[in-house]
């Protein structure tokens, strides 16, 4: 963990597939989000909210606003990495995680992705309460 950082809420281990490589055996960059996409899932999951509940159940989806991915060392076939998932920010029908991803202690990308929270129709609706409760004791 980096200094000053507080801890992760959820920490999910992956393992870098051969098919997320570039020919130069490094993770090709757009890789990087399906593997923090993975992660926001199992966050989700362990908060007991597998995101098909919440569109199911909820009718509620978290379509992604705007990320930022910051790239610091390569990971490579075969690494085992972990991706620490923090809650940024909580807002009304705003959601900001942030994501940090490391093998041992050498951190490999930080990623910040910002959700809105919409009805199945796309329009903006608030985060279900007992979500925002879940996330805010993350």
């Amino acid at each position: 963990m980096l200094p000053n950082m507080p801890e992760p809420a959820f920490i999910h281990p992956h393992r870098i597939s051969y098919a997320a490589t570039a020919p130069a055996n490094h993770v090709y960059f757009s890789r990087y989000l399906e593997i923090v996409e993975e992660a926001r899932g199992e966050f989700f999951r362990s908060l007991g909210f597998p995101l098909i509940t919440l569109a199911e159940e909820h009718s509620i989806q978290l379509p992604v606003l705007e990320c930022k991915v910051k790239y610091h060392r390569f990971a490579r076939y075969d690494d085992e990495v972990e991706v620490r998932v923090r809650v940024g920010q909580i807002g009304r029908i705003r959601l900001r995680l942030e994501y940090e991803l490391f093998r041992g202690e050498d951190l490999l990308v930080a990623a910040v992705v910002d959700h809105g929270c919409v009805r199945m129709d796309e329009r903006a609706t608030r985060l279900p309460e007992p979500l925002r409760s879940a996330l805010e004791k993350a």
